[in-house]
């Protein structure tokens, strides 16, 4: 049983998508150009691994540092233009009302580590507001032309979600229905052939028109247990141009843990959330003993010990040592240790644990046994 567990490990670590999705995410973390030598071997590859990379969400990191003027990489940059365009005449009303924000995930890094270039096709904009700001949100956003709808591919248009549905949604999550409204997108210049039908949200076509359903995701919480102070402490500018974002010491631990605990409960197969977490760990800007606090606190010590350990490897040793040691799950409870999980992610069977210590126990008893006959 152990030589066969061993020989579907190592064919699985030299299939060519899971050391061109290593080495691209390695690049994350300082974004420097690939050797000449690592581009060829990715370009030569490329047929191989980027149906699953495109499944992964990590296409773009091949586009970004092999091919940065492919038409796949083109139409994802130019949606995200319309959406960046979008959120910023947002931000303005906003501030007009005296409406504060807070925005994460994909706008904020594709601003800051990125070079304003998508990460793919962003499906939505996340941001957080107070939740006394709700009914001014909902009116201003109500006031430019979003609604609370979904759209509709047979029928070609957006549809409004039921008041009731959307009240029993409301109700019972820390964030609201999202918001859409529909922009059309220049398509001159892109390869729209190999898009699958139907359209990927955000993409839509309203007669001959290729529009952008750009939608909002507005929080007025980041989890059931956080407290948003804990999050907005020590709040910085946003990059996008418009609103605030948390620091990275408290983007570091909240999306970490949060990505962590979904791919145990959800299923989540998407390796694109390191793309946006690699970059605060190798920039050397977090306050270890804010992420340390916010482990006690809540519990997570297994939701960052595995994953901030495979980042600190991809980044360079990045994390400390001590932080790791203290974060280690034999150090509180680990009733939501969960493993690597590391073999989820990656398509790839976890090797069994306890293979060299079984075939040792089983060298001694023979031994034993060849002594007593």
């Amino acid at each position: 049983m152990s030589t066969t567990l061993h020989s579907k490990s190592a064919e699985t670590f030299n299939h060519p998508w899971l050391a061109a999705g290593l080495e691209l995410l390695a690049w994350c973390a300082h974004r420097q150009p690939l050797d000449d030598r690592t581009v060829r071997k990715l370009k030569t590859t490329a047929e191989c691994f980027l149906p699953v990379l495109k499944e992964k969400r990590l296409d773009s990191l091949f586009y970004l540092t092999c091919a940065p003027d492919a038409p796949r990489q083109r139409l994802y940059d130019k949606v995200w233009a319309i959406q960046k365009q979008t959120l910023l005449e947002v931000g303005g009303l906003f501030a007009r009302e005296g409406i504060d924000f807070y925005l994460f995930k994909g706008s904020e890094s594709s601003e800051r580590w990125y070079d304003s270039r998508a990460l793919g096709l962003f499906v939505d904009i996340d941001m957080l507001v107070e939740r006394a700001d709700l009914g001014n949100v909902k009116a201003v956003l109500y006031g430019n032309g979003f609604r609370q709808a979904i759209f509709d591919q047979a029928e070609s248009r957006l549809v409004d979600r039921d008041v009731l549905d959307v009240a029993l949604v409301e109700g019972q999550h820390y964030e609201l229905v999202p918001f859409r409204r529909l922009a059309p997108i220049d398509v001159e210049g892109l390869d729209l052939q190999e898009l699958s039908n139907p359209l990927p949200m955000p993409l839509a076509m309203v007669g001959d028109q290729l529009m952008v359903a750009v939608e909002l995701d507005v929080h007025h919480g980041v989890a059931t247990d956080i407290e948003i102070d804990d999050m907005t402490d020590n709040a910085q500018p946003s990059t996008v141009g418009v609103g605030q974002t948390f620091s990275d010491s408290n983007l570091l631990w909240l999306f970490t843990s949060r990505y962590y605990t979904e791919v145990a409960l959800h299923g989540t197969t998407s390796l694109r959330d390191f793309c946006y977490l690699l970059p605060i760990v190798a920039a050397g800007n977090v306050d270890w003993d804010v992420v340390l606090r916010a482990a006690h606190k809540y519990e997570l010590r297994a939701s960052l010990f595995y994953f901030l350990s495979f980042m600190s490897s991809l980044a360079g040793g990045t994390v400390p040592a001590e932080v790791l040691d203290e974060l280690s799950p034999l150090n509180g409870t680990r009733m939501r240790d969960w493993g690597w999980q590391l073999g989820k992610l990656f398509d790839f069977l976890e090797e069994f644990p306890f293979t060299e210590l079984i075939e040792t126990r089983r060298t001694l008893a023979a031994e034993a046994g060849a002594l007593t006959s």
